[in-house]
């Protein structure tokens, strides 16, 4: 678990970035299936909303952890 948070504390705007082009994937094809009548039965729609959902959940980590990150080294003046 520690690495994890490691990782996270490390690496804050890399996964900011990651996960706000995973929400913009996500609403791309969110938008897709849901104008297309075909994908209507199907759990395209679930997974498209679920992977932008995610998305912005990463992104908000990694503002978090580029929020401490900056807090805990303030700049040198």
């Amino acid at each position: 678990m520690k690495k994890v948070l490691k990782f996270i504390s490390e690496r804050g705007f890399t996964i900011m970035v990651g996960g706000m082009l995973t929400a913009i994937a996500g609403s791309i094809a969110l938008y897709v299936v849901k104008n297309t009548p075909r994908f209507a039965g199907t759990p395209f729609p679930h997974a498209a909303l679920a992977l932008t959902i995610t998305g912005f959940v990463v992104y908000f980590v990694g503002r978090v952890s580029l929020h401490m990150q900056r807090r805990r080294n303030p700049p040198v003046r």
